[in-house]
């Protein structure tokens, strides 16, 4: 099956999505043929490989649905040549998961979620990280459906195998813990919510320094919480800082795509000061 990697170099190394496809369909008109004939056992891997990648090219295309139904095809396929408990099943299951959620179909993902995570647990155990990132979109569903008080539980021991696992100040932990932070303003728990985010505020000035983009969307939601909160000087505090990284980014050409958001924060910036003048602090 020389044409299988042919349409991966068309995909993964050209880019030529339209070549790769064409490749990809012409080797599964080839399989349908062979397994007319009762060449099976040998096809299977192969099949799904190629469906998988057809569904990756047609994501990349934005054709979501056709995406969905192509890793589908690769699903069967994996549980035919693996059965239904191994991991490489459980990976394409969670894949089919996430795309589901960019769908909008928040019920039918949490299902696949759930039947990747059963997997991966089952096959490595709880401890793995692997689970976590099960875990982790788990949660995401969760709260997107406003099951916020399950969301929190999964987020929870979503952190405890990710402090396990991967250390105390990886950027992972700091991001479930702007989740948890995000469930806890959501239900008004301001306090709750400032403390995670100031975990996470920490962990990411210690993992990727005090200028980087996640420091500064993160200092960005503490301005808010602190507005929220009556607590303008921390409010014009962390707009402040959160300003000079973007500054600093912008000049070192570092911002990533869709994050200019200077502009709204020198405006929430001069919001506090016009009208709260006590509250302004030195820069």
């Amino acid at each position: 099956f020389g044409m299988k990697s042919i349409g991966e170099d068309y995909q993964n190394q050209r880019c030529m999505y339209d070549e790769a496809m064409n490749v990809y369909l012409d080797v599964i008109e080839s399989c349908k043929t062979l397994l007319m004939v009762g060449e099976n056992s040998k096809l299977f891997p192969v099949l799904a490989v190629i469906w998988y990648n057809v569904g990756k090219i047609q994501y990349e295309k934005e054709k979501l649905h056709f995406a969905l139904n192509a890793f589908n095809s690769s699903l069967k396929l994996r549980k035919q040549e693996l059965g239904e408990h191994h991991p490489d099943v459980a990976s394409i299951m969670h894949d089919i998961g996430m795309l589901q959620i960019e769908i909008g179909q928040l019920s039918e993902s949490l299902i696949s979620i759930l039947k990747a995570h059963n997997i991966r647990r089952s096959f490595f155990g709880r401890n793995h990280k692997d689970v976590a990132v099960s875990l982790f979109y788990l949660g995401m569903v969760l709260q997107k459906l406003g099951r916020y008080e399950e969301a929190l539980k999964v987020y929870l021991e979503t952190v405890r195998i990710e402090k396990l696992v991967l250390g105390d100040f990886h950027p992972d932990v700091a991001i479930t813990l702007c989740n948890i932070g995000e469930i806890h303003h959501a239900n008004g728990g301001l306090e709750l919510a400032l403390n995670r985010y100031e975990q996470a505020l920490n962990i990411l000035r210690k993992s990727m320094g005090h200028s980087h983009h996640s420091v500064a969307r993160v200092l960005r939601t503490v301005g808010f919480i602190h507005v929220d909160r009556g607590e303008y000087k921390g409010a014009l505090s962390a707009f402040t800082e959160c300003s000079r990284i973007i500054e600093l980014l912008t000049v070192r050409c570092e911002l990533p795509e869709g994050f200019d958001v200077l502009c709204d924060i020198y405006n929430d910036m001069l919001s506090i000061e016009n009208s709260y003048p006590d509250s302004a602090v030195a820069a």
